[in-house]
């Protein structure tokens, strides 16, 4: 049996738009994406610094709050466009994927997710 691929948008947008990282700490990230439990998911995210003079330094927790075990770090460079955060990771088990910023409200997150399930036609991503 092959896989499925569908694509999805992140659920902390619903619609595909822009995230805006308002928060500053772990304890107040902001959810980008929740995995479904009956599923796994394939998160590609992006992020893009809005600041007009200053890095700002993104954290996006996969899955939990265990520094560093669930802690990705990334400095975006200010109005540079969009930048690799999350290149693809497979991810289930209902994990869910929070961010907060070095500064608020200077970072966007955008996105998508590859959702992964079992079938045997149609829909699959390279055949």
């Amino acid at each position: 049996m092959s896989s499925v691929y569908t694509k999805e948008f992140l659920t902390g947008t619903g619609n595909g738009t822009g995230l805006k990282v308002s928060a500053t700490a772990a304890g107040s990230a902001v959810t980008v994406h929740t995995v479904p439990s009956d599923a796994k998911d394939e998160v590609w995210l992006y992020a893009t610094n809005n600041d007009g003079s200053s890095n700002v330094t993104v954290t996006v927790l996969l899955g939990g709050t265990d520094d560093p075990d669930d802690y990705i770090y990334k400095t975006i460079a200010p109005q540079r466009g969009l930048s690799t955060v999350i290149p693809g990771f497979p991810l289930d088990e209902s994990l869910v994927v929070k961010a907060f910023a070095s500064s608020a409200n200077k970072v966007s997150l955008h996105g998508f997710v590859n959702r992964i399930s079992s079938g045997s036609s149609g829909g699959s991503i390279g055949g």
